[in-house]
């Protein structure tokens, strides 16, 4: 997986930004066009940003927080904002068949950058990078 799709569970106040709003995880890229993973139920898997520098994140059955470091465009080499999530100590659980927990945490421990675009958060990688 090289990225996620997070989109806005309700639409995206004037001026906000990665902050202050609650994005549910719509799909996964693995570096085309064509989502590789939809998801069927966004609302089981959500994160929110505070101005604080720190997250809450829901992967079905698990909850995480922690904190996060945002890097300006131009600093990363990219024109994207680079992004490190550190999550907090959690107990993994088996939410049981079909859920997305695992993939949706990796994609968000493995994140390097991140654009936002309309009402469309997309969570990225550098490829290559676990």
């Amino acid at each position: 997986m090289v990225g996620l799709a997070v989109a806005l569970a309700q639409p995206r106040p004037p001026g906000s930004n990665l902050t202050g709003v609650t994005w549910q995880w719509t799909a996964a890229t693995a570096g085309t066009a064509e989502p590789s993973v939809v998801v069927a139920d966004p609302s089981k898997y959500t994160i929110e940003f505070t101005s604080a520098s720190t997250f809450r994140a829901t992967a079905d059955c698990v909850t995480v927080s922690g904190t996060y470091v945002r890097v300006p465009p131009g600093r990363t080499g990219l024109s994207s904002t680079g992004l490190r999530l550190r999550p907090d100590p959690y107990s993994p659980a088996s939410c049981g068949p079909g859920s997305l927990a695992d993939p949706f945490l990796e994609g968000l421990w493995s994140a390097s950058r991140y654009v936002i675009a309309d009402s469309t958060l997309t969570i990225s990688r550098t490829p290559g990078a676990r």
